[in-house]
């Protein structure tokens, strides 16, 4: 027994610092140890306060399957505003933009939906070359070996988030889902009774926790991810596959925005706290809000990203087009191609690369290639049954001339 437990007059006097103790980061107790007491109060004073503070503000949730089950949560001052800027912006995407503005949010979206691939299965552990993934997405290259195969598979899946906000999570979508980020890999998928399955979904899907509680539909989806992520260990794409389960989860929750972030690039980033995570949880009472945080912040930092690049994509519109087109002879996509043969001369591009860093129609990205050649900015070769179009020799002269002439 210490002071704190042994002497009920001192617990009157330690009270006063509970508004303290409710600022400070939400640390494990593990943490702790390694870190000086608050000026006057004693070490050992300190976790059994933080812990009654916790408690006091102590939400359960049921996640049968792990362990006892028994888990829950703490609503911290950290995560009200973020979960408040998150609500104000719920459905987000391209519902208000028109015209140009929509292509370039698109092509954005395209862009964040990439990163996320690649950074989920670095997140797992996995050693691929992030340059080399992103060139065979934006090129629309064949994988080459098992976990490129895997990148390829979950930005297919990524692409297709906001369509599956109208698809509810069941057990057989979910297996359906698992199939198609396995597809061509050569690995074996998860076993995971069908009915494990089904009570994560039934989760997911529900408006309370199953002892009738409110959960903040955010929450409710971090927490999705944390129990299919535990359901998963062992498996070579568990977290991977959970990473996607709880995006997926927050899309169907309102949450669209989440659909154009990549928030396992904020998570890779700052990794430390998210991968110690898990076991924070498991050895303080099933303490959720250890993992919660990790995520919720990588969230967040996700939606600034993404909110960063939509106003500068939207002040490049409002103060004009570049110089050299500015009477608009290129659309925005054409525009894109000759930032990038600026960046990179020796890059040479198809339909299907302009497809999919787009995510157009087969005639679109034809008839935008075809447009360059056309004007002089490209030309054409054939390679087996597809075209190469590469800058032509003098692009940046014709180039000059088309932005005088109009």
């Amino acid at each position: 027994m210490n002071e704190f437990t042994n002497n009920p007059s001192s617990t009157g006097s330690l009270l006063h610092w509970l508004p303290e103790l409710s600022k400070q980061p939400y640390w494990h107790p593990d943490q702790i140890k390694h870190k000086p007491a608050p000026e006057g109060l004693k070490h050992e004073q300190w976790w059994p306060l933080l812990k009654c503070l916790r408690i006091a503000r102590w939400q359960p949730v049921s996640l049968p399957g792990l362990g006892s089950g028994k888990h829950g949560l703490v609503l911290t001052e950290e995560m009200l505003p973020v979960l408040h800027a998150f609500d104000m912006r719920a459905s987000g995407g391209s519902q208000t933009l028109t015209g140009e503005a929509r292509e370039r949010w698109q092509t954005q979206r395209i862009s964040a939906m990439m990163q996320e691939a690649v950074a989920s299965v670095q997140l797992s552990g996995r050693q691929i070359s992030r340059e080399h993934c992103m060139e065979m997405l934006l090129h629309a290259r064949q994988p080459l070996h098992s976990w490129d195969q895997v990148v390829w598979n979950l930005h297919r899946l990524l692409k297709a988030l906001p369509e599956m906000a109208r698809t509810p999570l069941t057990a057989q979508v979910l297996m359906e889902s698992q199939r198609k980020l396995l597809e061509r890999t050569g690995m074996a998928g998860p076993d995971i009774g069908e009915d494990q399955l089904q009570a994560v979904c039934q989760f997911a899907e529900s408006s309370h926790t199953p002892d009738g509680g409110f959960l903040h539909p955010l929450l409710q989806a971090i927490t999705t991810g944390y129990w299919m992520a535990r359901l998963l260990e062992g498996s070579d794409t568990g977290s991977i596959f959970s990473r996607y389960v709880m995006q997926w989860a927050a899309v169907r929750k309102g949450y669209g925005m989440l659909a154009w972030t990549a928030p396992s690039l904020a998570l890779l980033e700052h990794s430390e706290d998210y991968l110690a995570a898990p076991a924070r949880v498991e050895t303080d009472d099933g303490d959720l809000t250890y993992f919660i945080h990790s995520v919720l912040r990588a969230m967040d930092k996700a939606k600034t990203s993404a909110d960063r690049a939509s106003l500068a994509a939207e002040e490049e519109l409002l103060e004009g087009r570049h110089s050299w087109n500015r009477f608009g002879f290129l659309n925005s996509r054409q525009e894109d191609l000759v930032m990038r043969a600026m960046n990179h001369p020796e890059e040479a591009f198809t339909i299907e690369s302009h497809r999919e860093a787009h995510d157009l129609a087969y005639a679109t990205a034809r008839a935008d290639l075809l447009r360059m050649e056309q004007i002089g900015l490209m030309t054409k070769r054939q390679i087996g049954k597809g075209f190469v179009f590469e800058p032509a020799p003098d692009w940046k002269e014709k180039l000059v001339r088309l932005g005088e002439d109009g």
